[in-house]
């Protein structure tokens, strides 16, 4: 949220420099024609006249520290009419500075340097002259809530968000999501979701409150409420494929792996995914988790029609294996071998050793266990087969015939 134009500012300090100025009684006339003619230049859009005209007055003005005081103050108000913010801010300090300024004029100054030192990005400097100043009003809390997020402290900023974000109209929402973003970016994930909870309650409507609702409830590890902020804009139909994609994985992440995989096929099949690898392989994943194995296999058949994979078809011989299917599992776990661009070589050609041994595939059999006992993981159970395998091809060794007896 940015800080007010200097325009908008110049408006603010010159109604209040009015009181300033003094009637002659205090004040000699010439200085006072001097402040009146700056002020007038001021006013009618040429500070540059001013700035040319008050150097002289606050020259003359050094014997008289109230004079004197008036004079920085007005040539403070001129270079910020023109938009120079240091030397503004120069004037104005030595205004302070001087201790002569009526009360009340000085907090409205302190105020405007305040706001002169934030805008030029002297924030710390700047927040001292508005805490000076004690003003608790909506554009005191503006002011502070900006120089604490440029600082990046959002906690000290969060205070003055609220107070800003409750208030109806006049930029609340801009401030609410400034509320939010500092939050979150302190930690407070919990009063992110609160904050936006009022959001999403007050504008029901609101997809975007609604996602942010969800990112906030991530974020807290509350995965069940983030599913459920989400659930609303699906079924308006206001997810695109991205926040699908992010959906799927929240409700794998909640063990529901059939909304997941039901989803992805339903985003597919309207067109809001492409139907690609990378959705295609978290949909066969969320089927898996689902013990769909057979659809799971459906899909990885599809997926192989397009591109011919040796992961695809190891993937498939794993799930034919697991089902029994020993013909399908040994062809399909053959072609994921023979493609030698698979990781789990050992893996694969443990099962592929042992789904050729219950269709009577001796050889390869053999051949892929013994390629299975090179590998850590599958050394042992491929040995146990092995021998087992071994067993089997030995002929059975028939006892010798009891000897003749004789007589």
């Amino acid at each position: 949220m940015r800080v007010r134009r200097l325009t908008l500012w110049l408006t603010v300090v010159l109604a209040l420099a009015a009181p300033a100025i003094p009637g002659a009684e205090t004040v000699s006339k010439p200085t006072y024609d001097a402040l009146a003619a700056a002020r007038k230049a001021i006013d009618r859009g040429r500070p540059g006249e001013a700035i040319k005209s008050l150097p002289a007055l606050v020259e003359a003005t050094r014997g008289n520290a109230y004079e004197h005081a008036l004079a920085q103050q007005m040539l403070g108000y001129a270079y910020a009419g023109a938009r120079e913010l240091e030397s503004a801010a120069a004037a104005f300090r030595a205004a302070l500075g001087s201790g002569k300024l009526p009360a009340g004029d000085a907090a409205n100054l302190r105020y405007n340097l305040a706001q002169i030192l934030i805008n030029d990005g002297q924030y710390e400097e700047g927040l001292q002259y508005l805490e000076a100043t004690g003003r608790t009003t909506r554009d005191a809390h503006a002011l502070a809530a900006v120089a604490y997020q440029r600082m990046g402290n959002c906690r000290a900023a969060i205070p003055h968000l609220q107070i800003l974000a409750k208030e109806e109209g006049r930029d609340a929402a801009k401030w609410s999501q400034a509320l939010v973003a500092c939050q979150a970016k302190a930690g407070q994930y919990g009063a992110v979701a609160e904050s936006l909870e009022a959001a999403v309650r007050a504008n029901p409507g609101n997809t975007e409150a609604w996602l942010q609702l969800a990112a906030a409830y991530q974020r807290a590890h509350k995965d069940d409420r983030a599913i459920a902020a989400m659930e609303v804009p699906l079924a308006r139909g206001a997810l695109d494929g991205s926040q699908r994609m992010t959906l799927a994985r929240l409700y794998l992440a909640a063990k529901v792996p059939l909304k997941a995989a039901h989803l992805l096929e339903d985003s597919m099949q309207n067109g809001a995914l492409p139907r690609d690898r990378r959705h295609q392989q978290l949909l066969v994943d969320a089927l898996l988790r689902a013990q769909e194995r057979e659809q799971a296999a459906v899909v990885l058949e599809d997926m192989l029609r397009q591109n011919d994979d040796g992961e695809l078809w190891y993937q498939l011989g794993r799930i034919q294996f697991e089902r029994q299917q020993w013909a399908e599992a040994s062809d399909s776990l053959q072609k994921a071998v023979a493609s030698r661009a698979i990781e789990d070589v050992s893996g694969a050609n443990l099962l592929l050793g042992i789904a050729a041994m219950q269709i009577n595939q001796p050889q390869v059999a053999e051949q892929s266990l013994r390629i299975a006992t090179g590998g850590n993981m599958t050394r042992e159970q491929a040995e146990w087969w092995l021998q087992r395998l071994r067993r089997r091809q030995q002929p059975a060794i028939e006892p010798p015939p009891p000897p003749m007896s004789e007589g």
